[in-house]
Order: C-alpha cells, then structure tokens, then sequence
C-alpha cells in the first residue's frame, strides 16, 4: 500500500514539474516575443544630458499611428490626474502633435500653463512654456517653445530623476 502512495505522489510531483516548466517557457516566449506589451513611449523618444536633467525629444518624423495616440492624449490632458498626465506626456512629444499650434490652440487643449517661473505667462512675448507632469520624477515638464509668429516649434520633456 506505501510503495502505491509513493508512486502516486512521484506522478503528481513529475506532473507538476512538467507543467511548470511548460508554463514557465510560454510566459518567456511571450515575454521576448511580445515587447510592445511593455514598451514605453518614453523609450522610444531620444535622451539627451543636459546637466542633471534628461531631455527627451521626437528627432523624427511620427507615424500616422504615434500621431493619432498623441492626438488622443491630448483632448485627455485636461480631465487627466498627475500619473495620466505623465503618460499623456510622453504620447504628446512621441506624437509631435503639438508642432505648429499657437499659445492660444495649446491652452485651449490643455489648459493654462503651470505656473513655473514666467513660463506660465501668456502672450506674444512667451518662447517658452509647460506643463508640469511629474509623477514620481523629482522633476518632469513638458516644454514647449514657441518662435517669432507664435507657434511651437518644438516640443520636449525636461526630467530629472
């Protein structure tokens, strides 16, 4: 009766062995396999140093799909909390949706700017704005520059982390 117990639970333990490892290489497959499951906008956009702080750029031209996801993050923008925003962010840059809009379009998509320094005046004078979206940085801001005839030329995120 002992020797048949035994043999019994050596089955169940070989069983068990094989699934978990069977269950253990699908899931690395589909880890590697999969990366966009868990890529991040941010990883796609260029960093650069500058000082202690990261600047992360668009250095090409989006694709119709990275247009349409920064689109979408920005009519979100303003209903968003902090963490949304974040993400939203980098959508936004990845996206370039911002390139060629007055002060004016951008406020009326995201608001009023956050009040750091002069960068949150409003005006012909402004070359410089945006948007604080930190969630867990030490800092993150969404810049915008804006040149002569008031339309941005160039959208970027400044972090330090």
């Amino acid at each position: 009766m002992l020797s048949g117990e035994l043999s019994v639970e050596a089955n169940d333990l070989n069983r068990f062995i094989k699934w978990s490892i069977v269950i253990f290489v699908v899931l690395l497959i589909v880890f590697f396999t999969q990366p966009r499951w868990f890529e991040n906008s941010r990883d796609k956009l260029t960093d650069t140093e500058d000082g202690i702080n990261h600047v992360f750029r668009q250095n090409r031209e989006p694709t119709a799909k990275e247009r349409e996801v920064g689109m979408t993050a920005l009519k979100r923008w303003k209903s968003a909390n902090d963490a949304e925003r974040n993400c939203l962010a980098d959508e936004i840059v990845l996206g370039r949706v911002l390139i060629g809009l007055t002060q004016r379009e951008i406020i009326g998509f995201m608001g009023k700017p956050d009040g750091f320094g002069s960068s949150n005046d409003i005006g012909p004078q402004i070359r410089l704005t945006g948007y604080n979206c930190a969630n867990g940085e030490s800092q993150c801001d969404l810049m915008i520059e804006l040149n002569d005839d008031g339309k941005t030329s160039d959208v970027y995120l400044n972090v330090n982390y």
